[in-house]
């Protein structure tokens, strides 16, 4: 029997938890879930608050023995998600190593004082997303309502707009966003 190792399953949603622990009794898999979080400490209505907050939202860890598909199946056939594979063709998921295993267990024991609820990104800035529908796309940003951004994108010779969960983005380096800015074809579109 193969020995247990880390995995990653995508949930997308941090309810579906209960859903992934259902999955691995109905397939008889002895596994070990966690969902990483730290404590957070913010300012709410002018008192501090201690809270948990889920490291990287919709995304559980699994210890477990990778059995083969049957466990893919059970994921998929509750609707509870899915296992991380590595390379597109490969049949079996990529665990997590050691080292970022350790990272992520690093993360966990730190502790966020004054965390602000909502991080604010310019109105102007260039930004890429990292997460959901538009990952690794880059734009700018246009607005922003709450804890998310509006960030306009060029998508086949058109320029849309996104609304993106603010978490779900970063500033890159200015001389990156520069570079992607002159490479930018529909940007003469736009201009000339």
């Amino acid at each position: 029997m193969e020995e247990k190792q880390w995995y990653i399953i995508y949930t997308g949603n941090p309810k579906k938890v209960p859903a992934v622990r259902t999955a691995f009794e109905n397939v008889s898999i002895p596994h070990e879930l966690w969902v990483p979080s730290q404590e957070v400490t913010t300012t709410l209505k002018g008192k501090q608050v201690l809270k948990m907050r889920a490291l990287f939202p919709g995304y559980v860890l699994a210890k477990f023995a990778y059995p083969g598909t049957k466990i893919d199946d059970e994921l998929l056939e509750l609707k509870a998600g899915y296992l991380l594979h590595g390379a597109s063709e490969s049949t079996h998921p990529r665990a997590v190593t050691q080292e970022e295993f350790e990272i992520i267990d690093a993360l966990t024991h730190e502790k966020i004082e004054n965390a602000t609820n909502t991080p604010k990104i310019a109105i102007g800035s260039f930004v890429e997303i990292t997460n959901g529908p538009f990952i690794n796309s880059r734009g700018i940003v246009v607005g922003q309502k709450k804890e998310d951004v509006i960030v306009e994108l060029a998508f086949f010779g058109r320029t849309v707009s996104a609304t993106v969960p603010i978490r779900n983005v970063f500033v890159p380096a200015p001389d990156k966003a520069l570079e992607e800015m002159v490479d930018d074809p529909n940007l003469e579109e736009k201009n000339g």
